[in-house]
């Protein structure tokens, strides 16, 4: 009985510590859709993005609705503003039928001239002149390539969907060398060159296994970024590479009660790992994080909706932010993000590319709407009410998966009363329709009667 007691004192404790810091978040970055998904005639599933300075390069899978045969083409998008206005670069690649075909699922420009996209059953393409024009310089093999970096035009690593197979070029890949990584049930997943014949793998699975060559994987170091627990399975999707020895590895632990993000720092090049711990980090899966050179640095990802990591000294320590988006839709994965050399952050998500606008009236808009919101009681056994200065507005509730839980509407006097005595326990984000965009306004805790 007490350990009963016990249990659900934690849990209670842990709720309210999330809707504190809910209640006190800053006000939020407001992201821009600066091409969108479709245009009318074209629809775009945006694949990939990268940035070098303030040229910033996207890869998508358009499928033009005239075309009478529904055949979709590789593009390559290219901004030299930070993502103000676009080009379309076609690098010749068949057209496929429908949206199924092959596309790119790593990109990267290395400088203003070279560029480099990798995709699906070992394609590599590479254009020498920004773009305008490309040559194959693909793989003979049958899995699709996940990741390709170079840390100069003429030095690079390719990692394919295979258990242990690494790819290294010195000759900007006119030649690719093949290396094994031992069998330990770990696969590649991110690959990094530093130039003079070192080079960083990132395995993942179970507690994530970091690879470290300085003779160009003649021999090689490895550690163990976690030990996870007998009760628990820490799945490592990915890791950013700063410049020198820093990284920071991110996933998610998958423990008994619910999956919650598993985030992990070294400066030693992976000799040691020091855990990073985030009071919200329940309700936020990662998928990729920005470059660690930046002072501001973005996680990209979410299973929760409208949630976003940031950290504003280096990925030294970390904060989950929901965020605003230009549209009525909810949000619920944006991923991966870049920075430009001036700051600019850009991303992907369902609905294009995104653009973030800093010092926007509508964040302000929507942070006055989020402080104006109230929500009473708090936690709650069954009913809430919605008080706001919006009213006649659309409030709906999602569940830490993204899930509309939950449909409602503010009267003439701007309230609501929702019962909530059919959900599940757990915590609930509370989003406001504002002048077409859907607001973050808060969480809800419903606990046990």
């Amino acid at each position: 009985m007490m350990k009963q007691i016990r249990q659900n004192t934690t849990w209670l404790l842990t709720l309210l510590v999330l809707l504190a810091s809910a209640i006190t978040a800053e006000a939020q970055p407001y992201w821009h859709i600066v091409r969108p998904k479709s245009d009318g005639q074209k629809l775009y599933s945006f694949t990939a993005l990268s940035s070098y300075g303030e040229d910033v390069v996207a890869a998508a899978l358009v499928l033009d609705k005239t075309d009478p045969l529904d055949r979709s083409d590789i593009l390559i998008l290219h901004s030299t503003d930070a993502g103000i206005s676009w080009i379309e670069q076609d690098p010749g690649l068949p057209a496929e039928q429908g949206m199924g075909g092959k596309f790119i699922k790593a990109l990267q420009i290395i400088d203003a001239q070279n560029i480099v996209a990798a995709g699906d059953s070992g394609l590599i393409i590479r254009s020498s002149d920004g773009g305008r024009t490309w040559i194959d310089q693909s793989l003979k093999i049958h899995w699709p390539i996940l990741s390709i970096h170079f840390s100069d035009p003429l030095t690079g690593i390719v990692l394919d969907q295979g258990l242990t197979n690494v790819y290294t070029t010195s000759d900007g890949g006119k030649q690719w060398d093949s290396a094994s990584l031992p069998a330990t049930g770990h696969f590649p997943r991110y690959g990094h060159s530093y130039g003079h014949g070192m080079f960083r793998v990132l395995t993942y699975f179970n507690g994530g296994i970091l690879y470290t060559t300085r003779d160009n994987w003649k021999s090689r170091d490895s550690s163990l970024l976690y030990s996870p627990p007998s009760d628990s399975l820490i799945n490592i999707y990915g890791c950013a590479f700063g410049s020198g020895d820093t990284l920071v590895a991110y996933g998610e632990n998958w423990n008994p009660i619910s999956p919650v993000l598993a985030l992990t720092r070294s400066t030693d090049g992976g000799n040691h790992w020091s855990p990073i711990t985030l009071v919200d980090s329940l309700v936020y899966s990662p998928s990729s994080i920005s470059p660690l050179e930046r002072n501001t640095v973005y996680m990209g990802g979410g299973s929760q909706l409208n949630c976003i990591g940031v950290s504003n000294d280096h990925g030294t320590t970390w904060r989950i932010d929901t965020i605003a988006l230009d549209t009525t839709l909810p949000l619920y994965a944006i991923a991966p993000i870049e920075v430009t050399a001036s700051g600019q952050a850009l991303a992907i998500c369902s609905y294009g590319l995104l653009r973030l606008e800093q010092g926007s009236a509508r964040v302000e808009s929507f942070d006055r709407v989020a402080r104006s919101t109230h929500i009473y009681p708090n936690p709650t056994i069954g009913r809430i009410v919605i008080t706001s200065v919006e009213p006649l507005r659309s409030v709906r509730l999602f569940d830490v998966i993204g899930r509309e839980s939950l449909r409602d509407a503010l009267d003439e006097h701007g309230q609501a009363t929702l019962d909530l005595t059919s959900l599940p326990r757990g915590i609930y984000s509370v989003m406001l329709d504002h002048n077409g965009a859907m607001v973050p306004v808060g969480k809800v805790a419903v606990v046990a009667k």
